[in-house]
């Protein structure tokens, strides 16, 4: 490899494009993503039939799906020039999914740093011939948000945290809850619970079906204690998909590059494609593919070693 490449072998003049950040491009789609939230919703409120009100849901989800991957884009700070910035709009957009930003932030460092190995803490579609297996992989294709609520809210703190650490997040969860509680009886009091059910909360479940599939897709096919290039997959899609999504379908390039924002992912796909191919990387041009032979399959049956000691990587957030 020459002085002008940097690792993987992508051009340093890509690299340095790609590591660039543009808030105005954040605050452009959030604006973009809300404001079709707002009409989707404007129409849900419109229509009395049930059947419409479903497909609106299901499409309104796949937007929402747009904000779920902002959020994971905060974890690593990589929306805004300042942490607390991507901190900031971490948390807001969190309550709106009921989950506090913590936990899931400190889950997906660690999934980063032992991915596909025993101490990978999101490694749930792998492990032993179990009914818990495939009950929490087949839970996750329809039920991600719901599960999300109760295991990052209360079963991995649990797990992962010390007791200064479950202090803290105890405390951040009966301000949360406080907080909705709040909002809730607001609504209320202004008799517009039922306009809240219709565009924040049914929404708000229905994203689970199109968050499960690219959790499920963002792993799929991928090798056990494997190398860089066989732990990751990629789905190309479409450029919709990639835009709603901020680019993080090319998950193979957020997994070799987590320092770059999703949205500028794609231009690092061109010159990682060959190196992709030649290694029989997981590369798939559309989610539908993986979601059948997925669901089909169901989780990777593996033998796994080893047991993830939680307190010993406490302070890696």
């Amino acid at each position: 490899m020459n002085n002008n490449r940097y690792p993987w072998g992508v051009p340093q003049a890509v690299l340095q494009r790609a590591y660039q950040r543009s808030s105005l491009y954040v605050i452009t789609k959030l604006c973009f993503l809300f404001f079709i939230w707002y009409c989707l919703g404007f129409c849900i409120l419109k229509t009395h039939s049930i059947g419409l009100k479903i497909i609106l849901w299901f499409f309104l989800g796949y937007f929402i799906n747009g904000l779920v991957q902002l959020v994971h884009d905060s974890w690593h700070h990589t929306l805004f020039p300042k942490r607390w910035q991507n901190r900031l709009l971490g948390h807001v957009l969190s309550f709106l999914f009921f989950v506090l930003y913590h936990p899931p932030r400190h889950g997906h460092l660690l999934h980063h740093r032992y991915n596909r190995t025993e101490r990978d803490p999101d490694a749930y579609n792998t492990g032993k011939r179990s009914w818990d297996l495939v009950l929490l992989y087949y839970g996750v294709f329809l039920l991600g948000v719901p599960l999300a609520i109760i295991h990052f809210n209360v079963l991995y703190p649990l797990q992962f945290y010390n007791r200064h650490q479950l202090r803290k997040h105890f405390l951040q969860l009966g301000f949360l809850i406080l907080v909705q509680v709040f909002v809730w009886i607001l609504l209320v009091q202004k008799n517009m619970t039922h306009l809240a059910c219709q565009t924040w909360l049914i929404p708000v479940f229905f994203t689970s079906i199109w968050n499960g599939m690219k959790s499920v897709a963002d792993h799929f096919q991928n090798d056990w204690q494997g190398s860089p290039l066989k732990t990751a997959t990629t789905v190309t899609s479409n450029p919709l998909t990639t835009f709603f999504w901020n680019g993080l379908n090319y998950h193979l390039e957020h997994h070799l590059f987590p320092g770059v924002p999703g949205y500028n992912l794609p231009l690092l796909h061109p010159h990682l494609k060959e190196l992709f191919q030649q290694n029989r990387s997981s590369l798939f041009s559309s989610y539908y593919k993986i979601w059948w032979r997925a669901l089909i399959r169901g989780p990777e049956v593996i033998d796994r070693e080893g047991k993830f000691n939680p307190f010993k990587f406490q302070n890696e957030n």
